[in-house]
């Protein structure tokens, strides 16, 4: 399931680099998406956008930045979730989607959902240097699925 993943993600990437400049207006335009600067003493900053398109397709896009180089970056967890009965139900969960010596990280990814449900997801954003180790659980904007 982690490799239908990743191959997943790797296309995503590969349709992204074709259309950089729709993907980042895209993040850019979501006005209430989850940003916070400052963090932590190894997070600068992180930012989690999602949207709704056409056949019930999600994406989403996630970025952290660290405050130097760190020696591991990137997203400890990412669940999708569902709203089901009124509470969030965890559908998937992706683990350890990391960079390494860098100051900054991202990860995308697409849902297929359900018409009429809504989604969002929950990243644990993960940040380590040689002095210690900084995480920052964040929900997205839930969103819903579009015919």
């Amino acid at each position: 399931m982690k490799k239908l993943f990743i191959v997943c993600v790797i296309m995503v990437l590969v349709i992204a680099s074709l259309g950089t400049t729709s993907s980042a207006t895209a993040f850019s335009d979501q006005k209430d998406d989850s940003y916070e600067t400052r963090a932590s003493s190894r997070i600068s900053s992180y930012a989690i956008a999602i949207q709704a398109y056409s056949d019930g397709i999600i994406n989403f896009d996630c970025r952290i930045y660290g405050t130097g180089i760190m020696d591991v970056i990137g997203e400890k967890s990412i669940k999708v979730q569902k709203y089901v009965s009124g509470t969030w139900t965890t559908l998937k969960t992706f683990y350890d989607f990391y960079d390494y010596n860098t100051w900054h990280s991202g990860a995308y990814g697409t849902i297929n959902g359900i018409v009429g449900s809504q989604y969002r997801v929950v990243i644990v954003f993960y940040a380590q240097d040689k002095n210690g180790i900084s995480t920052r659980t964040v929900n997205s904007r839930s969103v819903t699925a579009k015919d």
